[in-house]
């Protein structure tokens, strides 16, 4: 029987899984038609064509599954650079950045982690294989690797990244999450293996006593909450679970109150991006509860995944003009053409009717992976893609605002939303600039967590493009909208006042028709502050001021920056980046009394820099104004700030146009 409907009933029925055939991964049906494609699609073809010759050299090698667990892969890195380091051997590392050797801890366990994870992979894709090919020694290796872990999992010394105990520590890993990512890879292998007669009576018991049941034991010790982490950890309860008989846990995990259906109900804000407010961590969700959906999709199990729709057509709303999406809090840079045709291949298939889903797909081509051509559509409708407008995410708040065709597209991005908890950055108002197609404003960027460059720097108010006051990080903090407003170009307002205590901080950014970009930003305090305007840019800087070494002035943060040069003046100030052929210009409209710097900031990946400008006033209040050109002259293009009355105006002329709009922080242009 299925489980019935939680809605109705909290009591749990088994859900027997047929010893003849997959229930879990896929069924017999899907494995004959994808063995049909082989040969029938070019798409399943090169995909699988790959696969076969992965296994056939891992069937050429001898198979070691390691004796121990492993460490957190994070300290698989340089500690003078923070740069990944490179394998030799097992026991031998190089920084790249250096060209330093390391051998033994925590270097030699960081690649048994790497190890453990390439078995579970290896199982999976081994036990796939067999089905596509009939060929039993893909089976047996796949059975191989099943039976080494039931024996030796039990002897895994529990252990943490900190070498204690605490609740997510792992056997295999040092961290539940990685735990459970192995593990879905083995139970899908298990499932893979039904109807082979490999695995008996004696070895199931052996798999279900020795590895599923303490596995669930490992992550059930950790419950994160609703959270990017507790996404992996449902989904390999839900299959553990269900392959060892154990239906209580695997219902837990569908319907418990931090199961899936809560996940989706409480983890994504209402306008579809997961509670996080980092993109990375919002498809680092998504993919930890595919194979879940998966697996209730063949299993028959009633859970309601619908909500999961928004989320893959939230994210494509904030595409930027090289089609990665924006790097916001932790998390990894994601991008249509690289890394994401195959979650989206998967919602495709999820959800045929909403065809808006595949326009990542049709601008970029299909997806190549073996998750796209397992879990996709064969064939897509012939359709084309809709361009996008102007956005404004009010949950998570984001401001997205765009102008011209995609090719020379002019796209600002302003946060100004939660925090974003463990992965968020002290960054509200923060800017992101693209000008005609080519990234003219950034911020630092991300480099993963646990390293002291991340906490110290990445994740620091310094490393985005807004206001320091005082050379310190905000506070956690969320800002409000004042208006978003498109009937004049594209306008964003918005005030945040718990970021620095008795400081309000007021940001509006304009995008005129043309492609231009105006942005004022007001900070007032209740004493005297150094309020820091930050811009951090890219490629090659030049600058109207004759600079000079010279230093910030503050420690943390302002310390990771190298070539600091300095100056003072009364008038505007004009900054030119070159950046792969295109060249953007920001001038800042003059005050007595300010002081520039220019200096090189570290940058994401790790071991790369970019130029940052930091522009300092001193004082109870301080009002930035600055226009953002594409950096050939503009001719009738003009920014001004009139602070004469009660509220200050950002005035913008635009080529050729008669008007001058005078905008406040305070009434959108059209009212």
């Amino acid at each position: 029987g299925d489980y019935l409907d939680a809605d109705t009933v909290s009591a749990v029925e088994p859900l027997e899984l047929d010893d003849a055939e997959p229930g879990l991964t896929l069924t017999t049906r899907e494995l004959m038609t994808l063995r049909k494609n082989w040969s029938s699609d070019p798409r399943t073809k090169s995909v699988f064509d790959k696969l076969k010759q992965r296994c056939d050299r891992r069937l050429g090698n001898r198979l070691l599954v390691p004796k121990t667990g492993g460490s957190w892969p994070q300290l698989y890195r340089c500690p003078d650079t923070h740069v990944r380091l490179e394998m030799i051997d097992f026991h031998t590392h190089r920084s790249p950045a250096t060209g330093k050797v390391f051998t033994g801890s925590p270097y030699d366990e960081a690649i048994t982690t790497y190890r453990h994870k390439a078995l579970g992979v290896q199982a999976f894709e081994m036990a796939l294989l067999y089905h596509l090919t009939g060929d039993m020694r893909y089976a047996e290796r796949a059975e191989q690797i099943l039976m080494i872990y039931a024996h030796r999992y039990p002897n895994y010394e529990l252990h943490d990244r900190f070498g204690t105990q605490r609740k997510d520590a792992g056997r295999a890993f040092s961290q539940t999450l990685e735990e459970a990512q192995w593990l879905v890879d083995l139970v899908r292998a298990r499932d893979l293996l039904r109807g082979t007669g490999l695995i008996d009576t004696y070895e199931d018991h052996t798999l279900r006593t020795q590895l599923w049941e303490p596995a669930i034991a490992v992550i059930q010790r950790n419950n994160v909450g609703i959270y990017n982490i507790q996404c992996w950890h449902n989904t390999a309860l839900f299959l553990a679970g269900t392959e060892s008989g154990d239906y209580t846990t695997a219902f837990e995990a569908t319907y418990g109150t931090t199961g899936l259906v809560e996940q989706l109900a409480q983890g994504i804000r209402a306008d579809g991006i997961w509670n996080e407010g980092s993109i990375g961590y919002h498809f680092f969700a998504i993919r930890g509860m595919l194979p879940m959906i998966h697996a209730i999709e063949r299993t028959g199990v009633q859970a309601d995944y619908t909500a999961m729709k928004q989320m893959f057509l939230s994210a494509w709303d904030l595409v930027q003009p090289n089609f990665t999406l924006p790097l916001l809090n932790d998390g990894a840079l994601e991008s249509a053409e690289l890394t994401l045709r195959d979650e989206y291949e998967q919602a495709y298939a999820l959800f045929p009717n909403e065809p808006a889903i595949d326009d990542l797909l049709a601008a970029f081509g299909r997806g190549k992976s073996l998750s796209a051509v397992l879990w996709g559509s064969r064939d897509l409708p012939e359709e084309g893609w809709e361009d996008l407008e102007s956005e404004h995410l009010a949950d998570t708040g984001l401001g997205v605002l765009r102008t011209g065709p995609i090719e020379s597209r002019t796209m600002a991005l302003v946060d100004y939303g939660p925090h974003g908890g463990y992965h968020g950055h002290y960054d509200k108002l923060g800017l992101t600039l693209w000008m005609h197609g080519g990234l003219a404003i950034r911020e630092a960027g991300s480099d993963g967590y646990g390293q002291s460059i991340s906490e110290e720097y990445f994740r620091s108010t310094l490393a985005h493009s807004t206001v320091v006051v005082d050379g310190a990080n905000q506070l956690e903090s969320s800002g409000t909208p004042s208006y978003f407003d498109t009937s004049t170009g594209t306008t964003l307002s918005t005030t945040v006042t718990d970021a620095y205590p008795g400081v309000t901080m007021r940001r509006l950014v304009h995008v005129t028709e043309e492609g231009h970009a105006a942005d004022m930003f007001e900070a007032t305090g209740t004493g005297t502050h150094t309020f820091d305007y930050v811009l951090h840019g890219s490629g090659n800087p030049s600058i109207n001021l004759t600079m000079t070494e010279g230093t910030t002035g503050f420690g943390g943060a302002y310390s990771y920056l190298r070539n600091v040069k300095s100056a003072t003046t009364d008038d505007d100030i004009v900054v030119t980046f070159t950046h792969e052929g295109i060249t953007s210009k920001v001038t800042i409209v003059g005050e007595p009394g300010t002081t520039v710097f220019l200096a090189d900031s570290p940058g994401a990946p790790i071991g790369s820099t970019h130029p940052i400008l930091i522009v300092r006033r001193t004082g109870t209040q301080a009002v930035f104004a600055a226009g953002f050109t594409e950096g050939t002259p503009t001719p009738g293009f003009d920014v001004d700030l009139d602070t004469a009355g009660w509220e200050p105006k950002l005035e913008v002329q635009r080529p050729g146009a008669t008007d001058l709009r005078r905008l406040s922080f305070d009434q959108a242009p059209g009212i």
